[in-house]
């Protein structure tokens, strides 16, 4: 049986994932996005702990730790629900995330919030 794509599981939204990991085609998309459609639902945890732990050993890897995955995690990834419902725990690997699947109001929200976050973070601006 040839291995399912995965615009065949995420079929509404692989598009945006595309965009948002500036990928010319879904062929390009990281290995995750390629097992996730490819296993069943008690196995998801487990591909997407397998993926971190390879992740965080490869050259690219910005952190020190693998990151810590979670059932919350896995359900966002998996629905392509990218609003965190937690603070940024970079420890963890875990970050808001920016993109939004919904209205076009949704998306203008966030793409502020990202513009404010963005400068925080780079601590060109403080809150006081």
């Amino acid at each position: 049986m040839e291995p399912k794509l995965p615009s065949e599981k995420f079929t509404a939204s692989v598009g945006i994932l595309q965009d948002f990991l500036l990928t010319a085609s879904e062929k390009d998309l990281p290995q995750l996005w390629h097992q996730l459609p490819n296993c069943n639902k008690q196995k998801e945890f487990s591909v997407l702990l397998e993926q971190q732990q390879a992740y965080s050993c490869s050259p690219g890897a910005f952190l020190s730790c693998t990151p810590g995955a979670s059932a919350k995690l896995v359900q966002d990834l998996v629905t392509l629900t990218f609003v965190g419902e937690n603070a940024d725990n970079m420890k963890l690997g875990i970050q808001s995330y920016i993109a939004v699947y919904g209205t076009t109001e949704h998306r203008q929200a966030n793409l502020e919030i990202e513009q404010t976050y963005g400068m925080l973070n780079a601590g060109n601006n403080a809150l006081s």
